[in-house]
């Protein structure tokens, strides 16, 4: 672990966990875990940290993948006060994942927001200009939006 001391009000957490590399077909059950625990609004991280405790004015989870590895990040901007709190809520989440799951509702809702999401960036031209700039230099090639899909739709409850 690494801590940066600065004389500011505002505190930032990261905590970094291993992913997945960009042709690793695992970072699609992942895309599930990071919209259920901070990936979006609705998610427990959210819902706890910021609309119920309102311990931080941002947290959220994200995974990124890269040619030949990846990684899943927790980030909490908070203040020092609170830092130890949503520190150890951000694990709690971890904790209670990795020893009792996610729920059939939880999931579903995640793949349909997953896809929701995409179908919406889409209409975007720079986010689509950078997906398929991403793909071609990562992977080399572009991954057709219905083979996305479908190995997204393939991502099983169990």
């Amino acid at each position: 672990m690494k801590c940066v001391e600065k004389d500011t009000e505002q505190t930032h957490i990261c905590l970094g966990l291993p992913g997945f590399a960009i042709d690793d077909d695992r970072r699609f059950p992942l895309l599930v875990l990071n919209n259920v625990l901070g990936g979006t609004m609705s998610s427990r991280l959210f819902q706890k940290v910021r609309e119920e405790l309102g311990l931080a004015y941002s947290i959220y989870s994200y995974p990124t993948s890269y040619a030949d590895t990846g990684h899943f990040t927790l980030y909490a901007g908070t203040n020092a006060e609170a830092a130890t709190k949503v520190a150890e809520i951000m694990l709690s989440e971890l904790d209670a994942i990795k020893e009792k799951g996610i729920d059939q509702q939880e999931f579903e809702r995640a793949k349909a927001q997953i896809k929701c999401s995409y179908a919406l960036g889409q209409e975007s031209t720079g986010a689509r200009a950078s997906a398929i700039g991403k793909s071609q230099l990562l992977l080399g090639d572009v991954m057709a939006e219905e083979t996305l899909l479908k190995k997204l739709e393939g991502v099983t409850y169990d």
